[in-house]
């Protein structure tokens, strides 16, 4: 039962991110991708708080290195 619901929250996290795509890309702000799933896969883990963490608090990123960093690698998920 845990697995299911489990699943089922991963699955609509997995939707939200293939309709904010979709609106990108109907307010022309990026194309298609050729794989939808697998970029909001990446988008979703890239987008991980552990990294946040992981980069600023254990790395001495500051807050803008890693905000600036997170643009990019959307901007090049998003440019596939």
């Amino acid at each position: 039962m845990l697995a299911a619901a489990y699943r089922k929250k991963i699955e609509d996290m997995r939707e939200e991110g293939r309709r904010l795509i979709r609106r990108l890309v109907e307010w022309g702000l990026c194309r298609l991708p050729d794989d939808l799933d697998r970029t909001v896969d990446l988008c979703w883990v890239t987008a991980q708080h552990s990294a946040y963490t992981l980069l600023v608090r254990d790395c001495g990123w500051s807050p803008e290195e890693y905000r600036n960093m997170m643009l990019e690698r959307f901007m090049e998920l998003l440019d596939r």
